[in-house]
């Protein structure tokens, strides 16, 4: 190609003097047509006009890839190998130590300091996912060690993978440690994702749309995320003995226990769960049809994410007891009297549904129990039944 070579002129306008100035002439740079390709050279970059300018084709839309929101609780994390590389776990009698410093002081007596080994065995090595069972091993050593339930830590396993996931249960600084560590010996591999525990920001997780799996859906309430795989798993469940739901039994000898178990390989979510008495001549001041208040009443425990509450304050001693402490909403309580049998219904909803863990997932269980501290066969019927959906386990 043969150089172009341009002679520009410049005429400055002195004012005032009406003369002319010629100025120095120059070469511009040579001019060579070009294209803007992929990779493998198939498509070419196109110009327009646009705005008496030329500018290159480029598409308008802008796109987030993630939405970043902060964790309020304070969060770190390992992988068993690394987080592409699971052939962490080595052999028989390998150990894996988590320390977590207590907090500053002087709630460092409140929030203890935390030092837990967990030894690998034949049970992870012959797994066939060896680092999904060793990570869920250190799980349960860690929720189950006092210190590290006084300092308010949880564990969990990052589902279908490798990684031990640790939070506190405490909101803002004082969840916070500037470092914490985790060695293995042997020929175990552990790599921290993070050395100090912080409120970090994290990416918001999208649901696939129900009408258009190519495209995804912001779908959270409360800390659960409500996809339609979840939502369309709804259940009713009896509170057992057993297999009976019937709870007009004799417990002031021995108190009966009814629950709703956990599940193999799936998390319960708990949206509510409702009491009902069937027994004549239902009246308040008294339980039910009784003619006086019972002597133990019914005491309702919650066992969620590895820990265990009481619910109400009171056990239900009386009818009006089904309203003012079971029935919340309070208008979630009905009464119905006629010439025979009555009912009496009281349902307790939650804003925000808790959950009943995977069998497995902690040393002991979750569940749901009514015990029955109090001779109730004089009622016609009573029974207790949750309300939730099941989601894999995560």
């Amino acid at each position: 190609m043969n150089k172009l070579a341009y002679v520009v002129v410049f005429l400055v306008l002195t004012i005032g003097t009406g003369t002319f100035k010629l100025l120095e002439a120059q070469d511009l740079p040579p001019v060579f047509p070009t294209k803007i390709t992929g990779g493998d050279e198939q498509y070419v970059a196109d110009v327009i006009l646009k705005e008496a300018r030329y500018a290159l084709v480029t598409d308008a839309t802008v796109t987030i890839e993630q939405l970043f929101g902060r964790d309020p609780q304070a969060t770190s994390w390992f992988y068993i190998g690394t987080a592409s590389d699971a052939s962490g776990v080595g052999a028989n009698g390998d150990t894996v130590r988590v320390q977590i410093p207590s907090a500053v002081s002087p709630i460092g007596v409140i929030y203890p300091s935390v030092d837990v080994t967990t030894t690998v065995t034949s049970l992870e090595t012959l797994d066939d996912s060896p680092e999904e069972a060793l990570a869920k091993l250190i799980c349960s050593d860690l929720n189950l060690d006092s210190n590290f339930k006084a300092a308010e830590w949880k564990c969990q396993v990052i589902r279908d993978h490798s990684g031990v996931f640790i939070s506190s249960r405490l909101y803002n600084e004082f969840g916070e440690r500037s470092t914490w560590t985790v060695t293995s010996t042997g020929t175990t591999i552990t790599n921290m994702a993070y050395d100090k525990f912080e409120r970090r920001g994290l990416p918001t997780e999208l649901a696939r749309s129900p009408n258009n799996p190519r495209q995804g859906i912001l779908g959270i309430s409360g800390t659960v995320s409500v996809t339609p795989g979840a939502i369309s798993d709804q259940f009713q469940k009896h509170f057992l003995n057993g297999t009976s739901k019937d709870m007009t039994v004799n417990g002031s000898t021995t108190p009966v226990l009814y629950r709703v178990e956990c599940e193999v390989g799936e998390d319960q979510f708990i949206n509510a769960f409702r009491g009902w008495v069937a027994d004549n001549g239902i009246k308040f001041g008294q339980f039910a049809g009784k003619n006086s208040p019972l002597t133990n009443g019914l005491e309702i425990t919650i066992r969620s994410e590895g820990e265990e509450r009481i619910f109400l304050a009171e056990t239900i001693k009386t009818t009006e007891d089904f309203q003012n402490h079971l029935a919340d909403p309070v208008n979630l309580f009905r009464l119905h009297v006629q010439a025979g049998r009555d009912l009496l219904t009281a349902e307790t909803v939650f804003e925000n549904p808790f959950v009943v863990r995977a069998c497995g997932t902690f040393p002991i269980d979750d569940f749901l129990q009514v015990k029955i501290q109090d001779n109730l066969k004089t009622l016609l019927d009573m029974e207790f039944i949750a309300f939730g959906f099941r989601e894999e386990e995560q």
